[in-house]
């Protein structure tokens, strides 16, 4: 497995993840990522007063792609930031 590491290649991965307590492993890590991924996001929505119908998308790609919906998270974040930013500089 140290052969991953010093010399990574898909061919040696995909000879890696043939092997059951590879891809179990795999599995897991990529079920706690999405899994703090999504927690964070529900959380952190709740914390900003966001609506859960812009967040409920979000947290259904996250279960499958945690990174992706982190992205798609970061991307609504910001475009929300600017809308309230500007209706705060129209107001005052």
């Amino acid at each position: 497995m140290l052969e991953l590491f010093l010399r990574p290649s898909p061919e040696y991965l995909a000879t890696l993840m043939k092997q059951s307590w590879a891809s179990a492993l795999f599995w897991a890590y990529a079920g706690a990522f999405d899994l703090f991924v999504g927690r964070w996001i529900y959380l952190d929505s709740k914390e900003k007063d966001i609506r859960h119908r812009l967040i409920a998308t979000i947290l259904l790609v996250c279960i499958f792609f945690g990174p992706v919906a982190f992205l798609m998270y970061g991307i609504l974040i910001f475009v929300i930031n600017q809308l309230r930013q500007s209706s705060s500089d129209e107001l005052g």
